[in-house]
């Protein structure tokens, strides 16, 4: 009897060691990636070893399940940047209760030290920025580029066009600039023109763009080998800031450099609203200007200026009441 059980309970340790050490592999090697929605999301088999390159031969069957959001977006054109979570900046920080209290102070302090929304209806080929009568801490400019053409009916600014603006003339020392460039010429022609109106480009701002509410065209266009789904923001400065001794002026690392938002129907060159956000979080400087502007860019805290605009309210001598009643030109630190 004994000569019998002793086999049967070695063969039982060696495979209760086997069992243990597929176990392990399993929990080291195998992670599980499950959409619920399986009607819209294609599923894809990948072998971890194989993509490290050192796969055990014996270890061939275990597989690690992820969405293939790539083969998704080819089957149903839902870009894979749709699934990224918590992009909204309302949410963002739900989970992370000290960013969420200071991206809420910081919100709380620019909404009660804005001014009041002004705006006026120009066309910026001829007007001269010089009549404005004010020097800017910040300057947000969307110009109607070359790409947006086939968007926009067809009417566009040239580069050279654009460079032409005078903004050496209203823009402060220090100060900053955020100038829309696109995805195409501008990555070369947007830096161009910071230097010519001498800026220094410090950051470059990517809105990665998603389609959650409309179905894309998978369709790359004349000047592109790949999917465009982004588009850039040029960040400059002019003057010298150091965050070590300028915390007056500017609150550094408070927000990313990258805004994952949708982007609109065809025919709307409208922009993700974070932007602002971006900027009024970042710079404490209260005077700030718009260009190119419309009607859903009028907000408070900006002077909006552009063709598209329906009415004007912009006066010299107002605007400049709003920082002489001793509340300055910059929004205070809180406590």
């Amino acid at each position: 009897m004994d000569d019998q059980l002793g086999p049967l309970l070695q063969s039982h340790s060696q495979i209760s060691k086997t069992l243990r050490s597929r176990q392990k592999y399993f929990r080291r090697n195998v992670y599980k990636h499950v959409n619920t929605n399986f009607d819209s999301c294609s599923l894809s088999f990948i072998d971890q070893d194989t993509l490290s390159g050192n796969q055990p031969k014996s270890e061939k069957l275990d597989k690690i399940i992820r969405n293939d959001y790539m083969q998704n977006f080819i089957n149903s054109s839902s870009r894979p940047q749709n699934f990224i979570r918590d992009t909204s900046v309302i949410d963002r920080f739900e989970e992370y209760p000290k960013l969420r209290q200071l991206s809420q102070l910081k919100d709380s302090q620019s909404e009660q030290f804005a001014t009041p929304p002004m705006y006026l209806n120009a066309d910026l080929f001829n007007f001269k920025l010089s009549s404005l009568q004010s020097q800017f801490d910040v300057i947000l400019i969307d110009p109607p580029l070359p790409e947006y053409a086939p968007r926009s009916g067809g009417l566009y600014w040239t580069w050279d066009d654009i460079a032409n603006l005078k903004i050496e003339e209203i823009a402060a020392v220090p100060s900053f600039i955020f100038l829309w460039i696109g995805n195409e010429e501008g990555l070369e022609r947007g830096r161009e023109i910071l230097a010519k109106w001498k800026y220094r480009r410090c950051e470059d701002i990517v809105w990665i763009k998603t389609n959650k509410t409309w179905k894309g065209k998978n369709e790359t266009g004349e000047d592109h080998v790949l999917i465009p789904n982004k588009e850039h923001c040029l960040m400059g400065i002019k003057g010298t800031v150091r965050r070590s001794t300028d915390g007056h002026f500017i609150h550094c690392n408070v927000d990313t450099d990258v805004i994952i938002a949708e982007e609109p129907m065809f025919g709307s060159l409208q922009k993700p609203e974070e932007l602002y956000y971006i900027i009024e979080r970042f710079c404490l400087g209260r005077r700030r200007l718009e260009l190119f502007g419309e009607d859903h860019n009028v907000r408070p805290g900006w002077v909006t200026i552009g063709q598209s605009i329906t009415s004007s309210n912009f006066n010299v001598e107002k605007y400049k009441s709003f920082f002489a009643d001793g509340s300055g030109t910059l929004v205070p630190s809180t406590p």
